[in-house]
């Protein structure tokens, strides 16, 4: 029923209940004038029977020749006298013979009221004659019956009174029910339409969210109506401050895109970089192989010294070349420590731009989180990968620092054995101008021969040392290039999401617009 009376507006509903009122109150008039009539048509025949009675009772003593009938009857109570054998005797309009009257039914009315009369009893009756109600009250009267008949004339003419006097009560009744009808639906519709106005302008209209309806009452619509007031405000100021955090949204965006993008460049020319130093860290590599590979070749001849210290005596010669042969060795060994030198200059000069680029990149990565920061919810999945970048920055500058250390040792034990290096060879070069003293200084030469391999013993483990941090620099140098790889496709999904966040902005500024508050 609820869905039924929901397919229809309220002026249908209330023109619905105005009609279900109407139409109560016809059928309770109709109900009210049927008893009416019922009442009127019971006192029309009690009053025929009364004045039966009455006549009767008035015209007993009377004498029936001298008396004056036509004063007795009325034109709506014709009064009749007949004889008990059925003949009439007087009165106008009444039947010869009692038998000629006969009701719609085919009754004979006259005949049953004399048949009662010669009992000696009177009778009332009803019948239906030419579309009337009749009622017949017969008496008797010194031998002859007294007949009294009336129809519902004058109930009809009472109930044409009755009835136009309801349709008069019924007519002023309707004209201010109807107008408080009008009224009421007007009352009801007019703020419900303004409020259905203002919702299909908002909603396909220009999106005004200013407009209000009127909220002047104390009913339901009126609360309505104050409650839509208050929610298109709280909508309007919704959509006040969404409007410049939007622009704000699409500005970070901007700049996040920005920034992402020099992140990336960072990252890439860090990787670049970082290449650089694994191929140098490579290569240095391969020159302390080159310098331990000469550590043993000058440990075998200074052990081929050793053993040819016994025969020095005999062969002086032998010595001098020998000795001749250790000063090219210790020649050798002494450019190949300058180029280590070198190498482990150019190795700190490499590790002095990885840890500016690290600096770099942890500043970056500090003003990325900063940045994210203040894109708050949006920004908080590049925040984290922000401080992985910057952890990853730390660890780099770590790794430098440990690498410098460790340069540094290699610079410091290189200038020792450049200076052991220049020593023995100043020591060497002592032996051949005084090869000819030979014999003389054959304990010198075994003392320095001894010395040559403690050196040689030195260079051999100060290059195994070298070889095996050369190698887990270049392991380090090769991680690093790894991540700084990743650090720049991590950079790239950076980027691609500031260009979705800002692609976003764009789209909320534009809803945004479309709403005027």
């Amino acid at each position: 029923m609820i869905a039924l009376l929901r397919r229809l507006t309220i002026s249908l509903r209330l023109l619905a209940l105005l009609g279900l009122a109407a139409g109560g109150t016809l059928v309770y008039t109709y109900l009210g004038l049927t008893e009416q009539r019922a009442q009127l048509s019971n006192d029309r025949e009690h009053q025929v029977i009364e004045m039966a009675d009455t006549l009767a009772a008035t015209l007993q003593h009377a004498d029936m020749a001298t008396l004056p009938w036509d004063t007795l009857t009325k034109p709506d109570a014709p009064l009749w006298l007949y004889r008990l054998d059925g003949q009439a005797v007087r009165g106008e309009g009444a039947p010869k013979q009692a038998e000629q009257w006969r009701d719609r039914a085919g009754n004979l009315p006259l005949q049953q009221a004399l048949a009662r009369v010669k009992l000696g009893n009177s009778y009332d009756g009803q019948f239906q004659l030419d579309g009337k109600t009749v009622w017949l009250s017969a008496r008797p009267l010194n031998g002859q019956m007294l007949v009294l008949s009336g129809d519902d004339r004058s109930v009809d003419a009472q109930m044409w009174v009755v009835i136009k006097t309801y349709a008069v009560f019924l007519f002023f009744l309707a004209l201010p029910l109807l107008s408080l009808f009008i009224l009421l639906n007007y009352s009801i519709t007019r703020p419900l339409n303004d409020a259905i106005n203002a919702m299909e302008a908002i909603a396909n209209g220009d999106g005004d969210l200013t407009r209000r309806l009127d909220t002047s009452g104390h009913d339901e619509i009126t609360r309505f109506a104050t409650s839509f007031n208050q929610f298109t405000g709280k909508i309007a100021e919704m959509v006040r401050n969404l409007q410049p955090l939007s622009q704000s949204v699409n500005d970070s965006a901007h700049r996040l895109t920005t920034v992402a993008g020099e992140s990336q460049a960072t990252g890439e020319q860090v990787h670049s970089q970082t290449q650089s130093v694994a191929s140098a860290m490579t290569e240095m590599l391969a020159s302390t192989e080159e310098v331990a590979r000469s550590a043993q070749q000058a440990a075998d001849a200074a052990d081929g010294a050793h053993k040819q210290v016994g025969n020095c005596r005999t062969a002086v010669q032998g010595t001098h070349q020998l000795v001749n042969s250790l000063a090219d060795d210790l020649n050798q060994t002494a450019r190949t420590a300058d180029e280590l030198a070198q190498h482990s200059a150019q190795v700190g000069q490499i590790l002095e731009v990885i840890r500016t680029i690290a600096d770099q990149t942890n500043l970056l990565a500090l003003n990325a989180a900063i940045e994210a920061a203040r894109a708050g919810e949006h920004g908080r999945g590049f925040a984290v990968v922000a401080d992985e970048v910057r952890a990853l920055a730390n660890r780099t500058q770590d790794s430098t620092n440990e690498i410098g250390a460790i340069v540094d040792n290699i610079q410091t034990g290189v200038g020792q054995v450049t200076d052991a290096a220049g020593s023995s060879l100043n020591q060497f070069q002592a032996l051949s101008a005084q090869a000819q003293e030979a014999n003389d200084a054959l304990d010198a030469i075994v003392q320095a021969v001894v010395a040559i391999q403690d050196r040689n013993s030195q260079i051999a483990t100060a290059t195994e040392q070298q070889s095996q941090v050369s190698a887990e620099v270049n392991g380090n140098v090769h991680t690093i290039a790894e991540l700084t790889e990743a650090a720049a496709k991590a950079g790239q999904s950076h980027l691609g999401a500031a260009d979705e966040l800002m692609a976003m902005g764009g789209q909320l500024k534009q809803q945004l617009a479309q709403f005027k508050a």
